[in-house]
């Protein structure tokens, strides 16, 4: 049975009301694998430590630390996924190697610790693209000459990370088409649009 280590930093709660992208998707595979979510113990939304630590289905859930921060867009934010994508790299090295990562993107410091393990210990890496920074920042913050040092720190992450995985994933075709710019591994990406009817994909999937 394949180990399988999904990190993203922005779930929702693992409880049966919530039918978020990731807590979906470690349903589906712990049918098949075992399955172990990594993710933060620090709720964006809510900007608040998350109170349920829990998981209502047959896999595990990890909850990283990550320093709070108090807005979308800050200072305290980038530190704050610097130092989760450095706890989360530590987190990796304690467990057993996995067979298979999938990361989503952001964060891009979760996704660059986690390439570097993914080659250092020959894992499969596949990246599930979210949102693209430093582009989905600029549009909403652009302070020369701060932000300019910032976004620069962070393309040359984003084009490690996308370089780096053995599948892409991306929730729109123009994600997709940013990732695959720089990836040289993977012949063509996989789109899986947010807000799917799963009464109908059920469907096509039984078709």
């Amino acid at each position: 049975m394949k180990d399988v280590v999904i990190i993203a930093n922005f779930c929702g709660e693992f409880i049966e009301a919530n039918n978020g992208r990731f807590k979906y998707l470690a349903d589906m595979l712990s049918d098949k694998c075992e399955v172990e979510v990594v993710t933060s113990d620090f709720s964006h939304g809510k900007k608040r430590p998350k109170e349920i630590l829990t998981v209502d289905g047959n896999y595990k859930a990890t909850f990283v630390h990550e320093p709070p921060y108090p807005k979308n867009i800050c200072i305290k934010r980038f530190f704050a996924h610097y130092v989760f994508g450095r706890n989360v790299r530590k987190y990796l090295e304690t467990r057993k190697i996995p067979d298979v990562i999938y990361c989503a993107i952001p964060s891009l410091d979760v996704a660059v610790q986690a390439a570097k393990y993914a080659k250092k210990h020959n894992v499969k890496f596949i990246i599930d693209v979210q949102d693209i920074w430093p582009e989905a920042f600029k549009m909403a913050f652009d302070l020369p000459p701060i932000s300019s040092v910032i976004y620069g720190i962070m393309a040359k992450n984003a084009n490690k990370a996308y370089a780096a995985a053995d599948e892409v994933v991306a929730v729109s075709e123009t994600y997709a088409a940013r990732a695959m710019k720089v990836n040289k591994k993977c012949k063509e990406a996989t789109i899986a649009f947010l807000g799917t009817e799963l009464a109908r994909f059920d469907d096509y999937k039984d078709n």
